[in-house]
């Protein structure tokens, strides 16, 4: 026993005595302890200490790097010019010392918060250039000198223990600044004295003295959930590590793990911040009632991955419990929303109105946090799995013209290094799978050479937000937009947003009108049926809408998508409107060849300008590049309007927080346009088509000749669709109704797979409401079946008829499979 402590002792003693090459780290308290143990206890404390500030510096600089290593060279060069060029635009170049109201003449300060961020983050950009071995900067004393007085001025002027008074967003003064100024700290620490450093350290105390609080509020039982509480734990505990408070660094970690904790229902809707956070089904939900996985969600998984990177060999992490729920997250909530190295818009939010961010910059960004997270995984099989999931995207993804220009040095030795290591397979994305994700309603198919994502809304769920100036034509987000994704890999990107009619995005039925803007507001839709059954493979998925609480608008209606292999269905019904303006169902609307030379034809007909047709059966857009056309086959024939249009528009349009000329200068996209008509004040209209993704003009022109498609019923209350070729039937009962053989006594979905065996039954409750929801199948011979026992159904057997009943007091709108076998 005692050579056993004695030996701790100078394990320890020798990790004290290690000499850091790494600048900045000493210890100013001086602690008193009042025996051996204690001041073992403490120096182990302080030694784990030392490791986060090291691994925290580390993850900032990164490695020197080599001559030959163009990329790195790139990024460092790039952050030089932030600081600095020679027709001095950087920010050390344009800063102002002799202003007492601001440091840079575009950043006044007093009344706009986000000028404080900003300025920090001008900072940060001249704190990294004097730290980064291989700059031009690299310890040049006097732009240490000028960082050191902007932080005090900053200090001094806007962000200190004294101030009293939020005002703008509370995230600048709460998360934006004190991650910004923990970063800055961390590389000036060694050329700050104690006075400075606590005086800043202080500041972060008086913004975020405890994590889960929110000071602007000054409502005690108000609690942080989800991206802004993981966020403001960061904060505190790197305030911790820097001050070395080892009491602040357990405050800032005692409240991760409930972050990481699944949600299986809702909570009370009623109460803010009870429904964020991730669920069972891989929704991910921010500010109540919005899909956000791509938007406050990433944030959540990179600050994840941060932690993991500070916390890495310390005694810290032992305290993350639920730490597998976190490599689930990336499985489930993640993974089945990239396509091709693009995370799918429909979880992004506000984001997409953001001026220099698109579908793969924000995916590049995800990529990056699911390799730093999977390195830390003890399974071989996961890290290859999903690190190879991530090289197959990186490699898979054709946007970028150099993939590494504009991440850190970190991030580029990071993502070099697993594209080099021949233990990690590049994964070829050939997927074959369907993923419901029911609370954020959002679900996705799969399908190697194409993918598709379709947004809904409910009473609990919002179509989109609109705050901070952000998204002002967002309205329709999750109205039923269906977004397709193929080898035209920058189809949403670019100048997508700010030039495509918002009031006519793909896959919605709309009379183009617009509602009333308010910051935060909720915009629910008073219907309950949203959502539907799937395998894993195929999907059945209902939704029925009013825009009453959305646009003003009594717009309602009923609508379906299946998901097959190579066909996507679309059914309508019951559409109803009052409003006096036209109303059209978009099949369409997809962004066009830079010069707009894409062949749009509709029942052979070019379209050059445009084009209303009537009893419409099929439609061709050839593609951007080679197999990326798309087929529109129109089973019963529609009345159909077909257009190809220049449009125009500005990023300030979408989103008045973007100022700059950049920002309202204006910009253009072609577009090829194609809707069925309804007509102005519709009553009981309906509608039918199937998308053909990657297909060319001759299989269109032959497509119905051999059609393995049939829409069997489209009434008010039943959806029905067979795909004869696979034996697949998907049936929406939005009431109680009977389909031939199939009785629903309430709204349910129904997918079957039918084989030589018998039949397989998917069912689910898309309300989310029932209790229970009830099948009756009738068959020839009830003494012909087995049925496969499963705890969640009864069964009862009366003649020829087996009725289920499914227990659905779940709520969550999950799938449950049925099987009848023969005997």
């Amino acid at each position: 026993m005692a050579r056993r402590a004695l030996s701790k002792r100078i394990s320890v003693a020798l990790l004290i005595a290690t000499i850091s090459t790494i600048p900045g780290f000493s210890v100013y308290a001086n602690v008193n302890p009042k025996s051996e143990s204690a001041n073992l206890i403490q120096k182990q404390a302080q030694t784990e200490t030392q490791s986060i500030f090291n691994n925290w510096y580390q993850n900032l600089v990164g490695r020197k790097a080599n001559p030959d290593e163009t990329a790195l060279i790139n990024a460092i060069n790039a952050n030089d010019n932030l600081v600095s060029t020679e027709d001095k635009k950087g920010c050390w170049d344009s800063m102002v010392k002799d202003s007492p109201a601001f440091l840079w003449s575009n950043l006044p300060l007093g009344n706009n918060s986000a000028n404080i961020t900003a300025s920090y983050k001008n900072v940060y950009n001249m704190a990294l250039a004097y730290r980064l071995p291989n700059s031009k900067f690299y310890n040049n004393q006097n732009l240490k000198n000028d960082i050191l007085f902007a932080m005090n001025f900053l200090n001094e002027k806007v962000y200190n223990n004294k101030i009293k008074k939020i005002y703008g967003n509370w995230w600048d003064f709460e998360i934006g600044t004190p991650l910004t100024l923990v970063n800055i700290l961390t590389l000036m620490k060694t050329d700050l004295d104690k006075d400075s450093l606590d005086k800043n350290l202080a500041s972060i105390d008086n913004f975020v003295p405890d994590p889960i609080k929110r000071k602007s509020l000054n409502k005690p039982s108000f609690k942080e959930t989800g991206a802004n509480l993981i966020d403001k734990c960061f904060a505190v505990t790197m305030r911790g590590v820097l001050g070395n408070d080892e009491n602040k660094i357990k405050l800032g970690i005692q409240y991760i793990d409930s972050a990481f904790i699944m949600n299986t229902n809702y909570g009370d809707i009623t109460k803010k911040g009870t429904a964020d956070g991730f669920y069972i089904d891989g929704s991910f939900i921010q500010h109540d009632n919005l899909a956000y996985a791509a938007g406050y969600g990433a944030v959540f998984l990179e600050r994840v991955s941060d932690f993991l990177t500070a916390l890495k060999d310390t005694s810290y992490l032992s305290g993350f419990k639920n730490i597998d729920n976190v490599y689930r997250f990336v499985s489930d909530s993640f993974v089945p929303l990239f396509y091709k190295g693009a995370i799918m818009d429909n979880t992004r939010g506000r984001g997409v109105s953001r001026l220099n961010s698109n579908d793969h910059l924000a995916g590049r960004a995800i990529l990056v946090y699911i390799n730093k997270i999977a390195k830390t995984n003890k399974s071989p099989e996961y890290r290859r799995t999903y690190q190879g999931f991530v090289k197959s995207m990186i490699l898979s993804d054709t946007s970028f013209t150099d993939y590494m220009n504009g991440l850190s040095l970190p991030r580029i030795q990071s993502l070099t290094e697993l594209l080099n290591d021949s233990t990690i397979p590049n994964n070829l994305d050939n997927r074959n799978e369907f993923k419901a994700m029911n609370f954020m309603k959002r679900y996705v198919s799969q399908k190697g050479s194409y993918a598709a994502g379709l947004s809904l809304f409910s009473n609990k769920m919002s179509s989109f937000e609109y705050g901070n100036k952000e998204n002002r034509k967002g309205f329709y987000q999750g109205a039923g937009v269906l977004n397709l994704y193929n080898d035209d890999t920058t189809q949403y990107s670019g100048n997508y947003y700010p030039t495509i009619d918002m009031a006519r995005l793909p896959g919605i039925t709309t009379d183009g009108s617009y509602g009333k803007l308010e910051e935060w507001k909720s915009y629910l839709n008073p219907k309950e049926y949203s959502g539907g059954a799937t395998d894993g493979i195929y999907g059945a998925i209902g939704f029925e809408f009013s825009n009453i609480n959305l646009t003003g608008s009594d717009l309602s209606g009923r609508k379906s998508w299946f998901f097959f292999d190579n066909e996507i269905v679309a059914l309508g019904s019951d559409i109803n409107s009052t409003s006096n303006s036209p109303v059209e169902t978009v099949i369409e609307n997809r962004k066009l060849k830079a010069d707009g030379s894409n062949k749009l034809i509709v029942q052979g007909n070019l379209v050059n300008d445009k084009l209303n047709s009537n009893n419409s059966t099929w439609a061709y857009l050839e593609g951007k590049t080679e197999n990326t056309g798309i087929g529109y086959y129109i089973p019963e024939g529609q009345n159909t309007f077909a257009q190809k249009s220049l449009r125009e528009g500005t990023w300030f349009d979408i989103n008045n927080s973007i100022t700059t000329p950049e920002g309202k200068n204006k910009v253009s996209e072609y577009y090829g346009y194609l809707s069925i008509n309804h007509g102005t004040n519709p009553k009981n209209s309906s509608y039918s088509y199937v998308i053909l993704p990657n297909r060319n003009l001759k299989e269109i022109e032959n497509y119905a000749n051999t059609a393995n498609i049939k829409i069997l019923k489209n009434s008010i209350t039943t959806h029905a669709v067979e795909d004869s070729k696979k034996n697949i039937l998907c049936i929406n009962f939005f009431e109680a109704d009977t389909y031939e053989d199939f009785t629903a006594s309430n709204p349910l979905s129904l997918l079957v797979k039918g084989n030589n065996n018998g039949n397989e039954y998917y069912l689910s409750d898309p309300t989310m409401k029932q209790e229970s929801i009830e099948l009756k199948v009738k068959v020839k011979n009830i003494n012909d079946y087995d049925v496969e026992e499963n705890t969640e159904v009864s069964i009862d057997r009366d003649r020829n008829i087996i009725t289920f009943r499914v227990n659905t007091s779940d709520k969550d709108g999950t799938t449950h499979k049925l099987v009848l076998n023969k005997k």
